[in-house]
């Protein structure tokens, strides 16, 4: 369902830039890129946050879209307004990069307000009530927020490679979201380091990288001609691309919520380029000549998608989505039910946890268990809670050196001191 609402609101954006003859390719192409893209194909079988969080974002664009920028007065649109409230705190509770709406609304109002005399009270409301709505959201996922999704982009920025994180963006996980696949199309997997990252490391890898780097451009090129009539989504999509981007492994994965501006953008750039040429040899391809082109974009993005594979310590590994997402849902499923149901029967008053790097405040959403940060105080807490160290890991990368995992977490807790570690669970599968 999430799939089927995300593909129909994407196609109905990508229409904004198409004139109503060619409203039907929006359509065919919205759906047809998310059948060819490994992500979206992964999201479908596995529970990942990128389909409901694009839903629930999208519903909010276009909401804000229909209050905002209609004539009609705010006052006869309450209902509507109510709505965005409840999916923008769902959309909150999947990812916490939904305050962006915020910024998209505001841009809305403003065109809208251009020129007119607004009563000060409704100002001040537009204002407090985000704040006070934000801050209680806020609040409630503090935890997971100040322990774990706030330190990881400042330890990206910090530790990574500055030109890798550059190149990932615009000459990869950008084009991911014109060309379905287009990171199979690596000989090298970039993503071998997720704070370094490579590129060019071979001259086939050179010219798909440059060919990324030339879609970026028409987007952006797309994005500076449509700024008069798209100013809103150009600064929803611009404010959470910094951090974004710092994000190296996941870059592309998050653009995905996104897509259907930067299709927009891409469509604006490539026409404006093109326009002399079309002119010039007025030339329309036939509906026939269509679909097979997009028929065979859709063979080749398959047989990459089949074909690739990934090359590890191990040996070589299938890349396809489809066909390990059975394994990874079952391997997933099985020992996080487990380890839920264990810290679940943990004392709530008396157990604490510690978390390895990136999960700090993970069970605290799930199983409502209080973590505990590491500090020279730990012995005297030793003495009054019980104290657990969780390490979890949900990839087939991460999951490769767990014993290492172990072996830095455990350095790092005893700075503090000298600390015995009891095993009281241990379950493992290749996914988790």
């Amino acid at each position: 369902a999430f799939g089927i609402l995300v593909g129909t609101m994407s196609a109905y954006i990508l229409s904004w830039s198409l004139p109503e003859r060619l409203h039907r390719w929006a359509v065919a192409f919205a759906f047809c890129f998310m059948v060819c893209s490994p992500d979206w194909l992964t999201n479908m079988f596995v529970p990942m946050a990128d389909l409901p969080y694009a839903t629930f974002t999208l519903a909010c664009v276009l909401i804000a879209a229909s209050v905002f920028a209609g004539e009609k007065p705010l006052s006869s649109r309450i209902p509507l307004l109510v709505t965005w409230v409840v999916l923008f705190g769902i959309a909150f509770g999947v990812r916490y990069t939904a305050p962006v709406l915020f910024i998209y609304a505001a841009a809305l109002l403003r065109q809208r307000w251009r020129g007119r005399t607004v009563p000060r009270w409704l100002l001040v409301a537009m204002v407090v009530i985000p704040v006070i709505l934000l801050a209680g959201l806020i609040a409630l996922n503090s935890t997971a927020i100040f322990g774990r999704y706030l330190r990881e982009p400042v330890s990206f920025f910090f530790v990574s490679d500055k030109k890798g994180m550059i190149l990932n963006l615009i000459g990869a996980s950008v084009p991911a979201q014109i060309v379905p696949g287009f990171l199979l199309g690596f000989q090298v997997r970039p993503l071998s380091s997720k704070m370094d990252p490579v590129f060019a490391t071979t001259p086939r890898d050179a010219v798909w990288v440059a060919f990324g780097v030339i879609v970026t451009a028409i987007v952006v090129y797309g994005a500076v001609k449509a700024w008069r009539r798209q100013l809103p989504e150009i600064l929803y999509v611009l404010a959470p691309l910094p951090v974004l981007a710092l994000m190296i492994p996941s870059t592309a994965r998050y653009l995905m919520s996104y897509e259907p501006f930067i299709w927009a953008w891409f469509v604006v750039g490539l026409g404006a380029l093109t326009r002399g040429a079309r002119a010039r040899f007025s030339w329309r391809p036939s509906r026939t000549i269509s679909v097979l082109a997009i028929a065979a974009a859709a063979a080749a993005v398959v047989y990459m998608r089949t074909a690739k594979t990934a090359r590890t310590s191990g040996g070589s590994v299938s890349m396809s989505a489809v066909a390990k997402a059975s394994v990874y849902l079952r391997d997933v499923g099985d020992t996080h039910r487990q380890l839920r149901e264990f810290l679940e029967s943990l004392p709530q008053n008396k157990a604490v946890l510690l978390g390895s790097p990136g999960t700090q405040g993970r069970w605290k959403l799930i199983a409502n268990r209080d973590y505990y940060k590491v500090d020279p105080a730990l012995p005297e807490v030793l003495e009054r809670r019980d104290v657990y160290l969780v390490l979890s890991c949900a990839t087939e990368s991460q999951c490769g050196d767990l014993p290492g995992l172990e072996k830095i977490v455990k350095r790092r807790i005893n700075r503090f001191g000298y600390f015995e570690f009891t095993p009281e669970l241990e379950r493992t599968k290749a996914n988790s």
